[in-house]
Order: structure tokens, then C-alpha cells, then sequence
């Protein structure tokens, strides 16, 4: 029988986690083997195998993406430290890949049998987009501004949260010395969660909180995230 890989993560390998909220978030991780991801030491047994089971659906790159950043998971219930559903906690300011050390805390919504997949999608998705090169971002953001339109509705109503906010910020007049700055922070903002949730909509067709009055087109966005982010992902089911 295979011996499990366990790994040891202090504050000398996940710095982001010094503050007190983060602290579960060092400690032993066991390898799950079918998947390649590390587990907090004494998550339940059933939440791993619900994890590695849908992180085995995900497109294979999404896959090659988390064994490569050696990405470990917890769970917890009710919300995660960071009061979301799931959450996806990293520092991708660090030069070297292998000190970015990625995290991804999943609650009980996440876990439920109809919201893991997608919920699983979304998270593993921030590591992709926040991998990019930055003109892979600036062309999809370039993308999602010149297909949208005042009325246009997003995916799911998370993704619409942060349109609207970009849309209002339009209307700081230009004068003023933040303008610039604050369109282009809830642009980022709005480009990564609209690509996270699109991708979610993607993986899983039957994605419960996809919006059924979105306006997007959701071929078209697959095509784009393939051909301005390098992102492959199966046809609708």
C-alpha cells in the first residue's frame, strides 16, 4: 500500500496566513492520491472524497494548475474565514510560483451535491486568472467591455453584483483624481469573478444560481476564454 504524502506549512511557507483568522490554515496536509491535493489534517473523510471527486471533472488544465501550486483545502462550517461560501486565498504578488501557496476554504452551500462542482470551478479559476500574463487579463477585460451594454444581465447575480458596480463608477466625471482608478479597480474586479462564474456556468450546465434572464452568450465567452486566456473548456452539455 502507497504511503500518503503529508506536508508541514508554517508561516515560513504561507506568510499570508499570519494573521489569527488563518491560522487553520497551516499545519499537516495529507495527499489525497486520486487528485494530487493536500487536505488539512482530520477534514472529514467525506468531504475529501466529494472534493477530489469533482476536482477530477474539472477541465484538465484547471487540474494540471493545482497539482503544479500544490494547492491544499479545508473545509469548515457555515461560511469561511473570509465570510464567503468558498474562498480562494493565495499571494500572487511572490515572484517564485512555489511560495504563492494556495488555499481554498470550502463552507456547507459549497458543499452541497448541486453547488460543488461549480463552487470548486469558480475557486480553482481565480489561480488561472490570476496566473495570466497581464496582457491575457487586459484583452478579456477589453473583451467583456466592448460585448456589454448598460442593460446587459451576467451570468449569475454575484457576477451582475460587480457590473453594476463598475457601471456606476462610469459616472464619476473625469475630472476628478480617482476616477481613473476606481473604474479600473472595479473593472479587475468585475473581469475576474464574470470569468470565475462564467467558467463555473461552463463545468456545470446545471449550475443552480446561473441567472436564466443573463444576456450572455455563453459560446462566445467559451470561445474567447480559449482563444485570450488559454483556458480550454468542453462544449455545453
Amino acid at each position: 500500500m502507497r504511503t500518503k504524502t503529508t506536508r508541514r506549512i508554517g508561516l515560513r511557507e504561507r506568510p499570508w496566513a499570519y494573521s489569527r483568522n488563518f491560522q487553520h490554515m497551516l499545519g499537516i496536509f495529507v495527499e489525497e492520491p486520486s487528485s494530487g491535493l493536500f487536505f488539512a489534517e482530520h477534514t472529514p473523510e467525506e468531504n475529501v472524497a466529494l472534493i477530489a471527486c469533482h476536482f477530477r471533472r474539472l477541465p484538465p488544465q484547471l487540474q494540471a494548475l493545482g497539482r503544479e501550486l500544490e494547492l491544499t483545502f479545508s473545509t469548515c462550517e457555515g461560511a469561511t474565514a473570509n465570510g464567503n461560501s468558498s474562498t480562494c486565498y493565495a499571494d500572487f504578488k511572490r515572484r517564485d510560483r512555489r511560495e504563492i501557496a494556495p488555499h481554498i476554504e470550502m463552507g456547507t452551500r459549497s458543499l452541497k451535491p448541486d453547488m460543488v462542482l461549480a463552487h470548486l470551478a469558480h475557486e480553482v479559476c481565480h489561480l488561472w486568472w490570476s496566473s495570466l500574463r497581464p496582457g491575457g487579463r487586459t484583452a478579456y477585460m477589453q473583451y467583456l467591455i466592448d460585448s456589454a451594454s448598460p442593460q446587459s444581465v451576467e451570468v449569475t447575480a454575484y457576477a451582475q453584483e460587480f457590473f453594476e458596480d463598475w457601471l456606476r463608477c462610469q459616472s464619476i466625471p473625469d475630472s476628478e483624481p480617482y476616477a481613473s482608478a476606481h473604474r479600473q479597480h472595479y473593472l479587475e474586479k468585475w473581469a475576474a469573478e464574470s470569468f470565475c462564474e462564467t467558467v463555473a456556468a461552463l463545468v456545470d450546465p446545471h449550475y443552480p444560481s446561473r441567472n436564466e434572464k443573463s444576456t450572455v452568450d455563453l459560446p462566445a465567452r467559451r470561445r474567447k476564454i480559449s482563444e485570450l486566456t488559454g483556458l480550454e473548456i468542453g462544449s455545453l452539455q
